[in-house]
């Protein structure tokens, strides 16, 4: 791989080369690794990008997540660390492996670009970099999923939408919920949503860009070009301009529909390209 990448450090893995790269702008070639550690603030996309990636052959990748998990229930009352019981691990693993070979059709892009998702096992991938940890807390009841919650009755098309996320793709669908609570401890370890004071419904979240109804991050059906440049491209402004224009009202809310109860700069929608107002933007990325 002859690139500029932005890079702490480079491993040599067998005849891997694997390097942790804040951005990379060119292929990988066949046998390649790389493992990608992009904090919130350091993507492009303003959701971490945790993961190992390694070439395959011409059209496919794998992607290896490194997942640590937590009991949400006794999270949830003492806030601290408690790791599931080793029984109960080994059960949430196998049926997210399954999960995983189950939806592999839906990882394929519309040029044929395959990104499988692996669970990474430190005894077995020792030709893969060690991918940063990757906290989920774990939950027997119901719980609305996202990448670090979930929940027993998960369904395997929810699993995947939710490991996408890890690899730095961002919710596109229309949101329902409404505004976000303006008490963060509450947001943060109890009710995230709340009524607009006013008792209006008003979604958060509806700057976000028309897409593609069939996407993997809309209704969980499949993974578009875009997607896939994203993931084997992290950070790279060359290879994803459109898709990095598009996103970055994902996590928007316009004044409106925030509803604030005194006038304050705040929220609003970025303007975007007119593509992104279409169904096109996700699968307009040629390889």
């Amino acid at each position: 791989m002859k690139s500029t990448l932005f890079a702490s450090f480079i491993l040599l893995s067998g005849l891997a080369h694997a390097a942790s790269a804040f951005v990379s702008c060119d292929e990988l070639d066949v046998g390649e690794s790389m493992a990608v550690h992009n904090k919130d603030g350091r993507s492009r996309s303003k959701i971490g990008q945790t993961y190992a990636l390694k070439r395959v052959d011409d059209v496919t990748y794998e992607a290896y997540i490194n997942l640590e998990f937590y009991d949400y229930e006794e999270e949830k009352e003492k806030y601290g660390k408690i790791p599931l019981p080793q029984d109960q691990e080994h059960t949430i693993r196998k049926n997210l492996k399954r999960c995983y070979e189950q939806m592999s059709s839906a990882m394929k892009d519309e040029h044929g670009r395959l990104v499988k998702i692996k669970l990474f096992d430190a005894e077995k991938d020792l030709d893969i970099p060690v991918p940063a940890v990757h906290k989920v807390w774990y939950s027997t009841a119901f719980q609305r999923a996202n990448s670090s919650l979930y929940y027993s009755t998960m369904r395997c098309d929810v699993a995947v939408h939710e490991a996408y996320h890890i690899l730095g793709l961002v919710d596109e669908y229309k949101e329902e919920w409404k505004e976000i609570n303006s008490n963060l401890f509450q947001r943060m370890f109890g009710q995230k949503y709340v009524p607009n004071a006013d008792g209006v419904e008003r979604p958060i979240y509806d700057c976000r860009a028309k897409t593609n109804p069939k996407s993997m991050m809309s209704n969980n059906i499949q993974i578009f070009s875009a997607h896939v440049n994203a993931i084997i491209y992290p950070n790279c402004e060359e290879k994803n301009e459109i898709y990095f224009a598009c996103i970055k009202n994902s996590l928007k809310t316009s004044r409106k529909n925030l509803k604030l109860p005194v006038p304050l700069p705040v929220g609003g929608c970025a303007k975007m390209p007119d593509i992104c107002y279409t169904e096109d933007w996700i699968k307009i990325q040629q390889h």
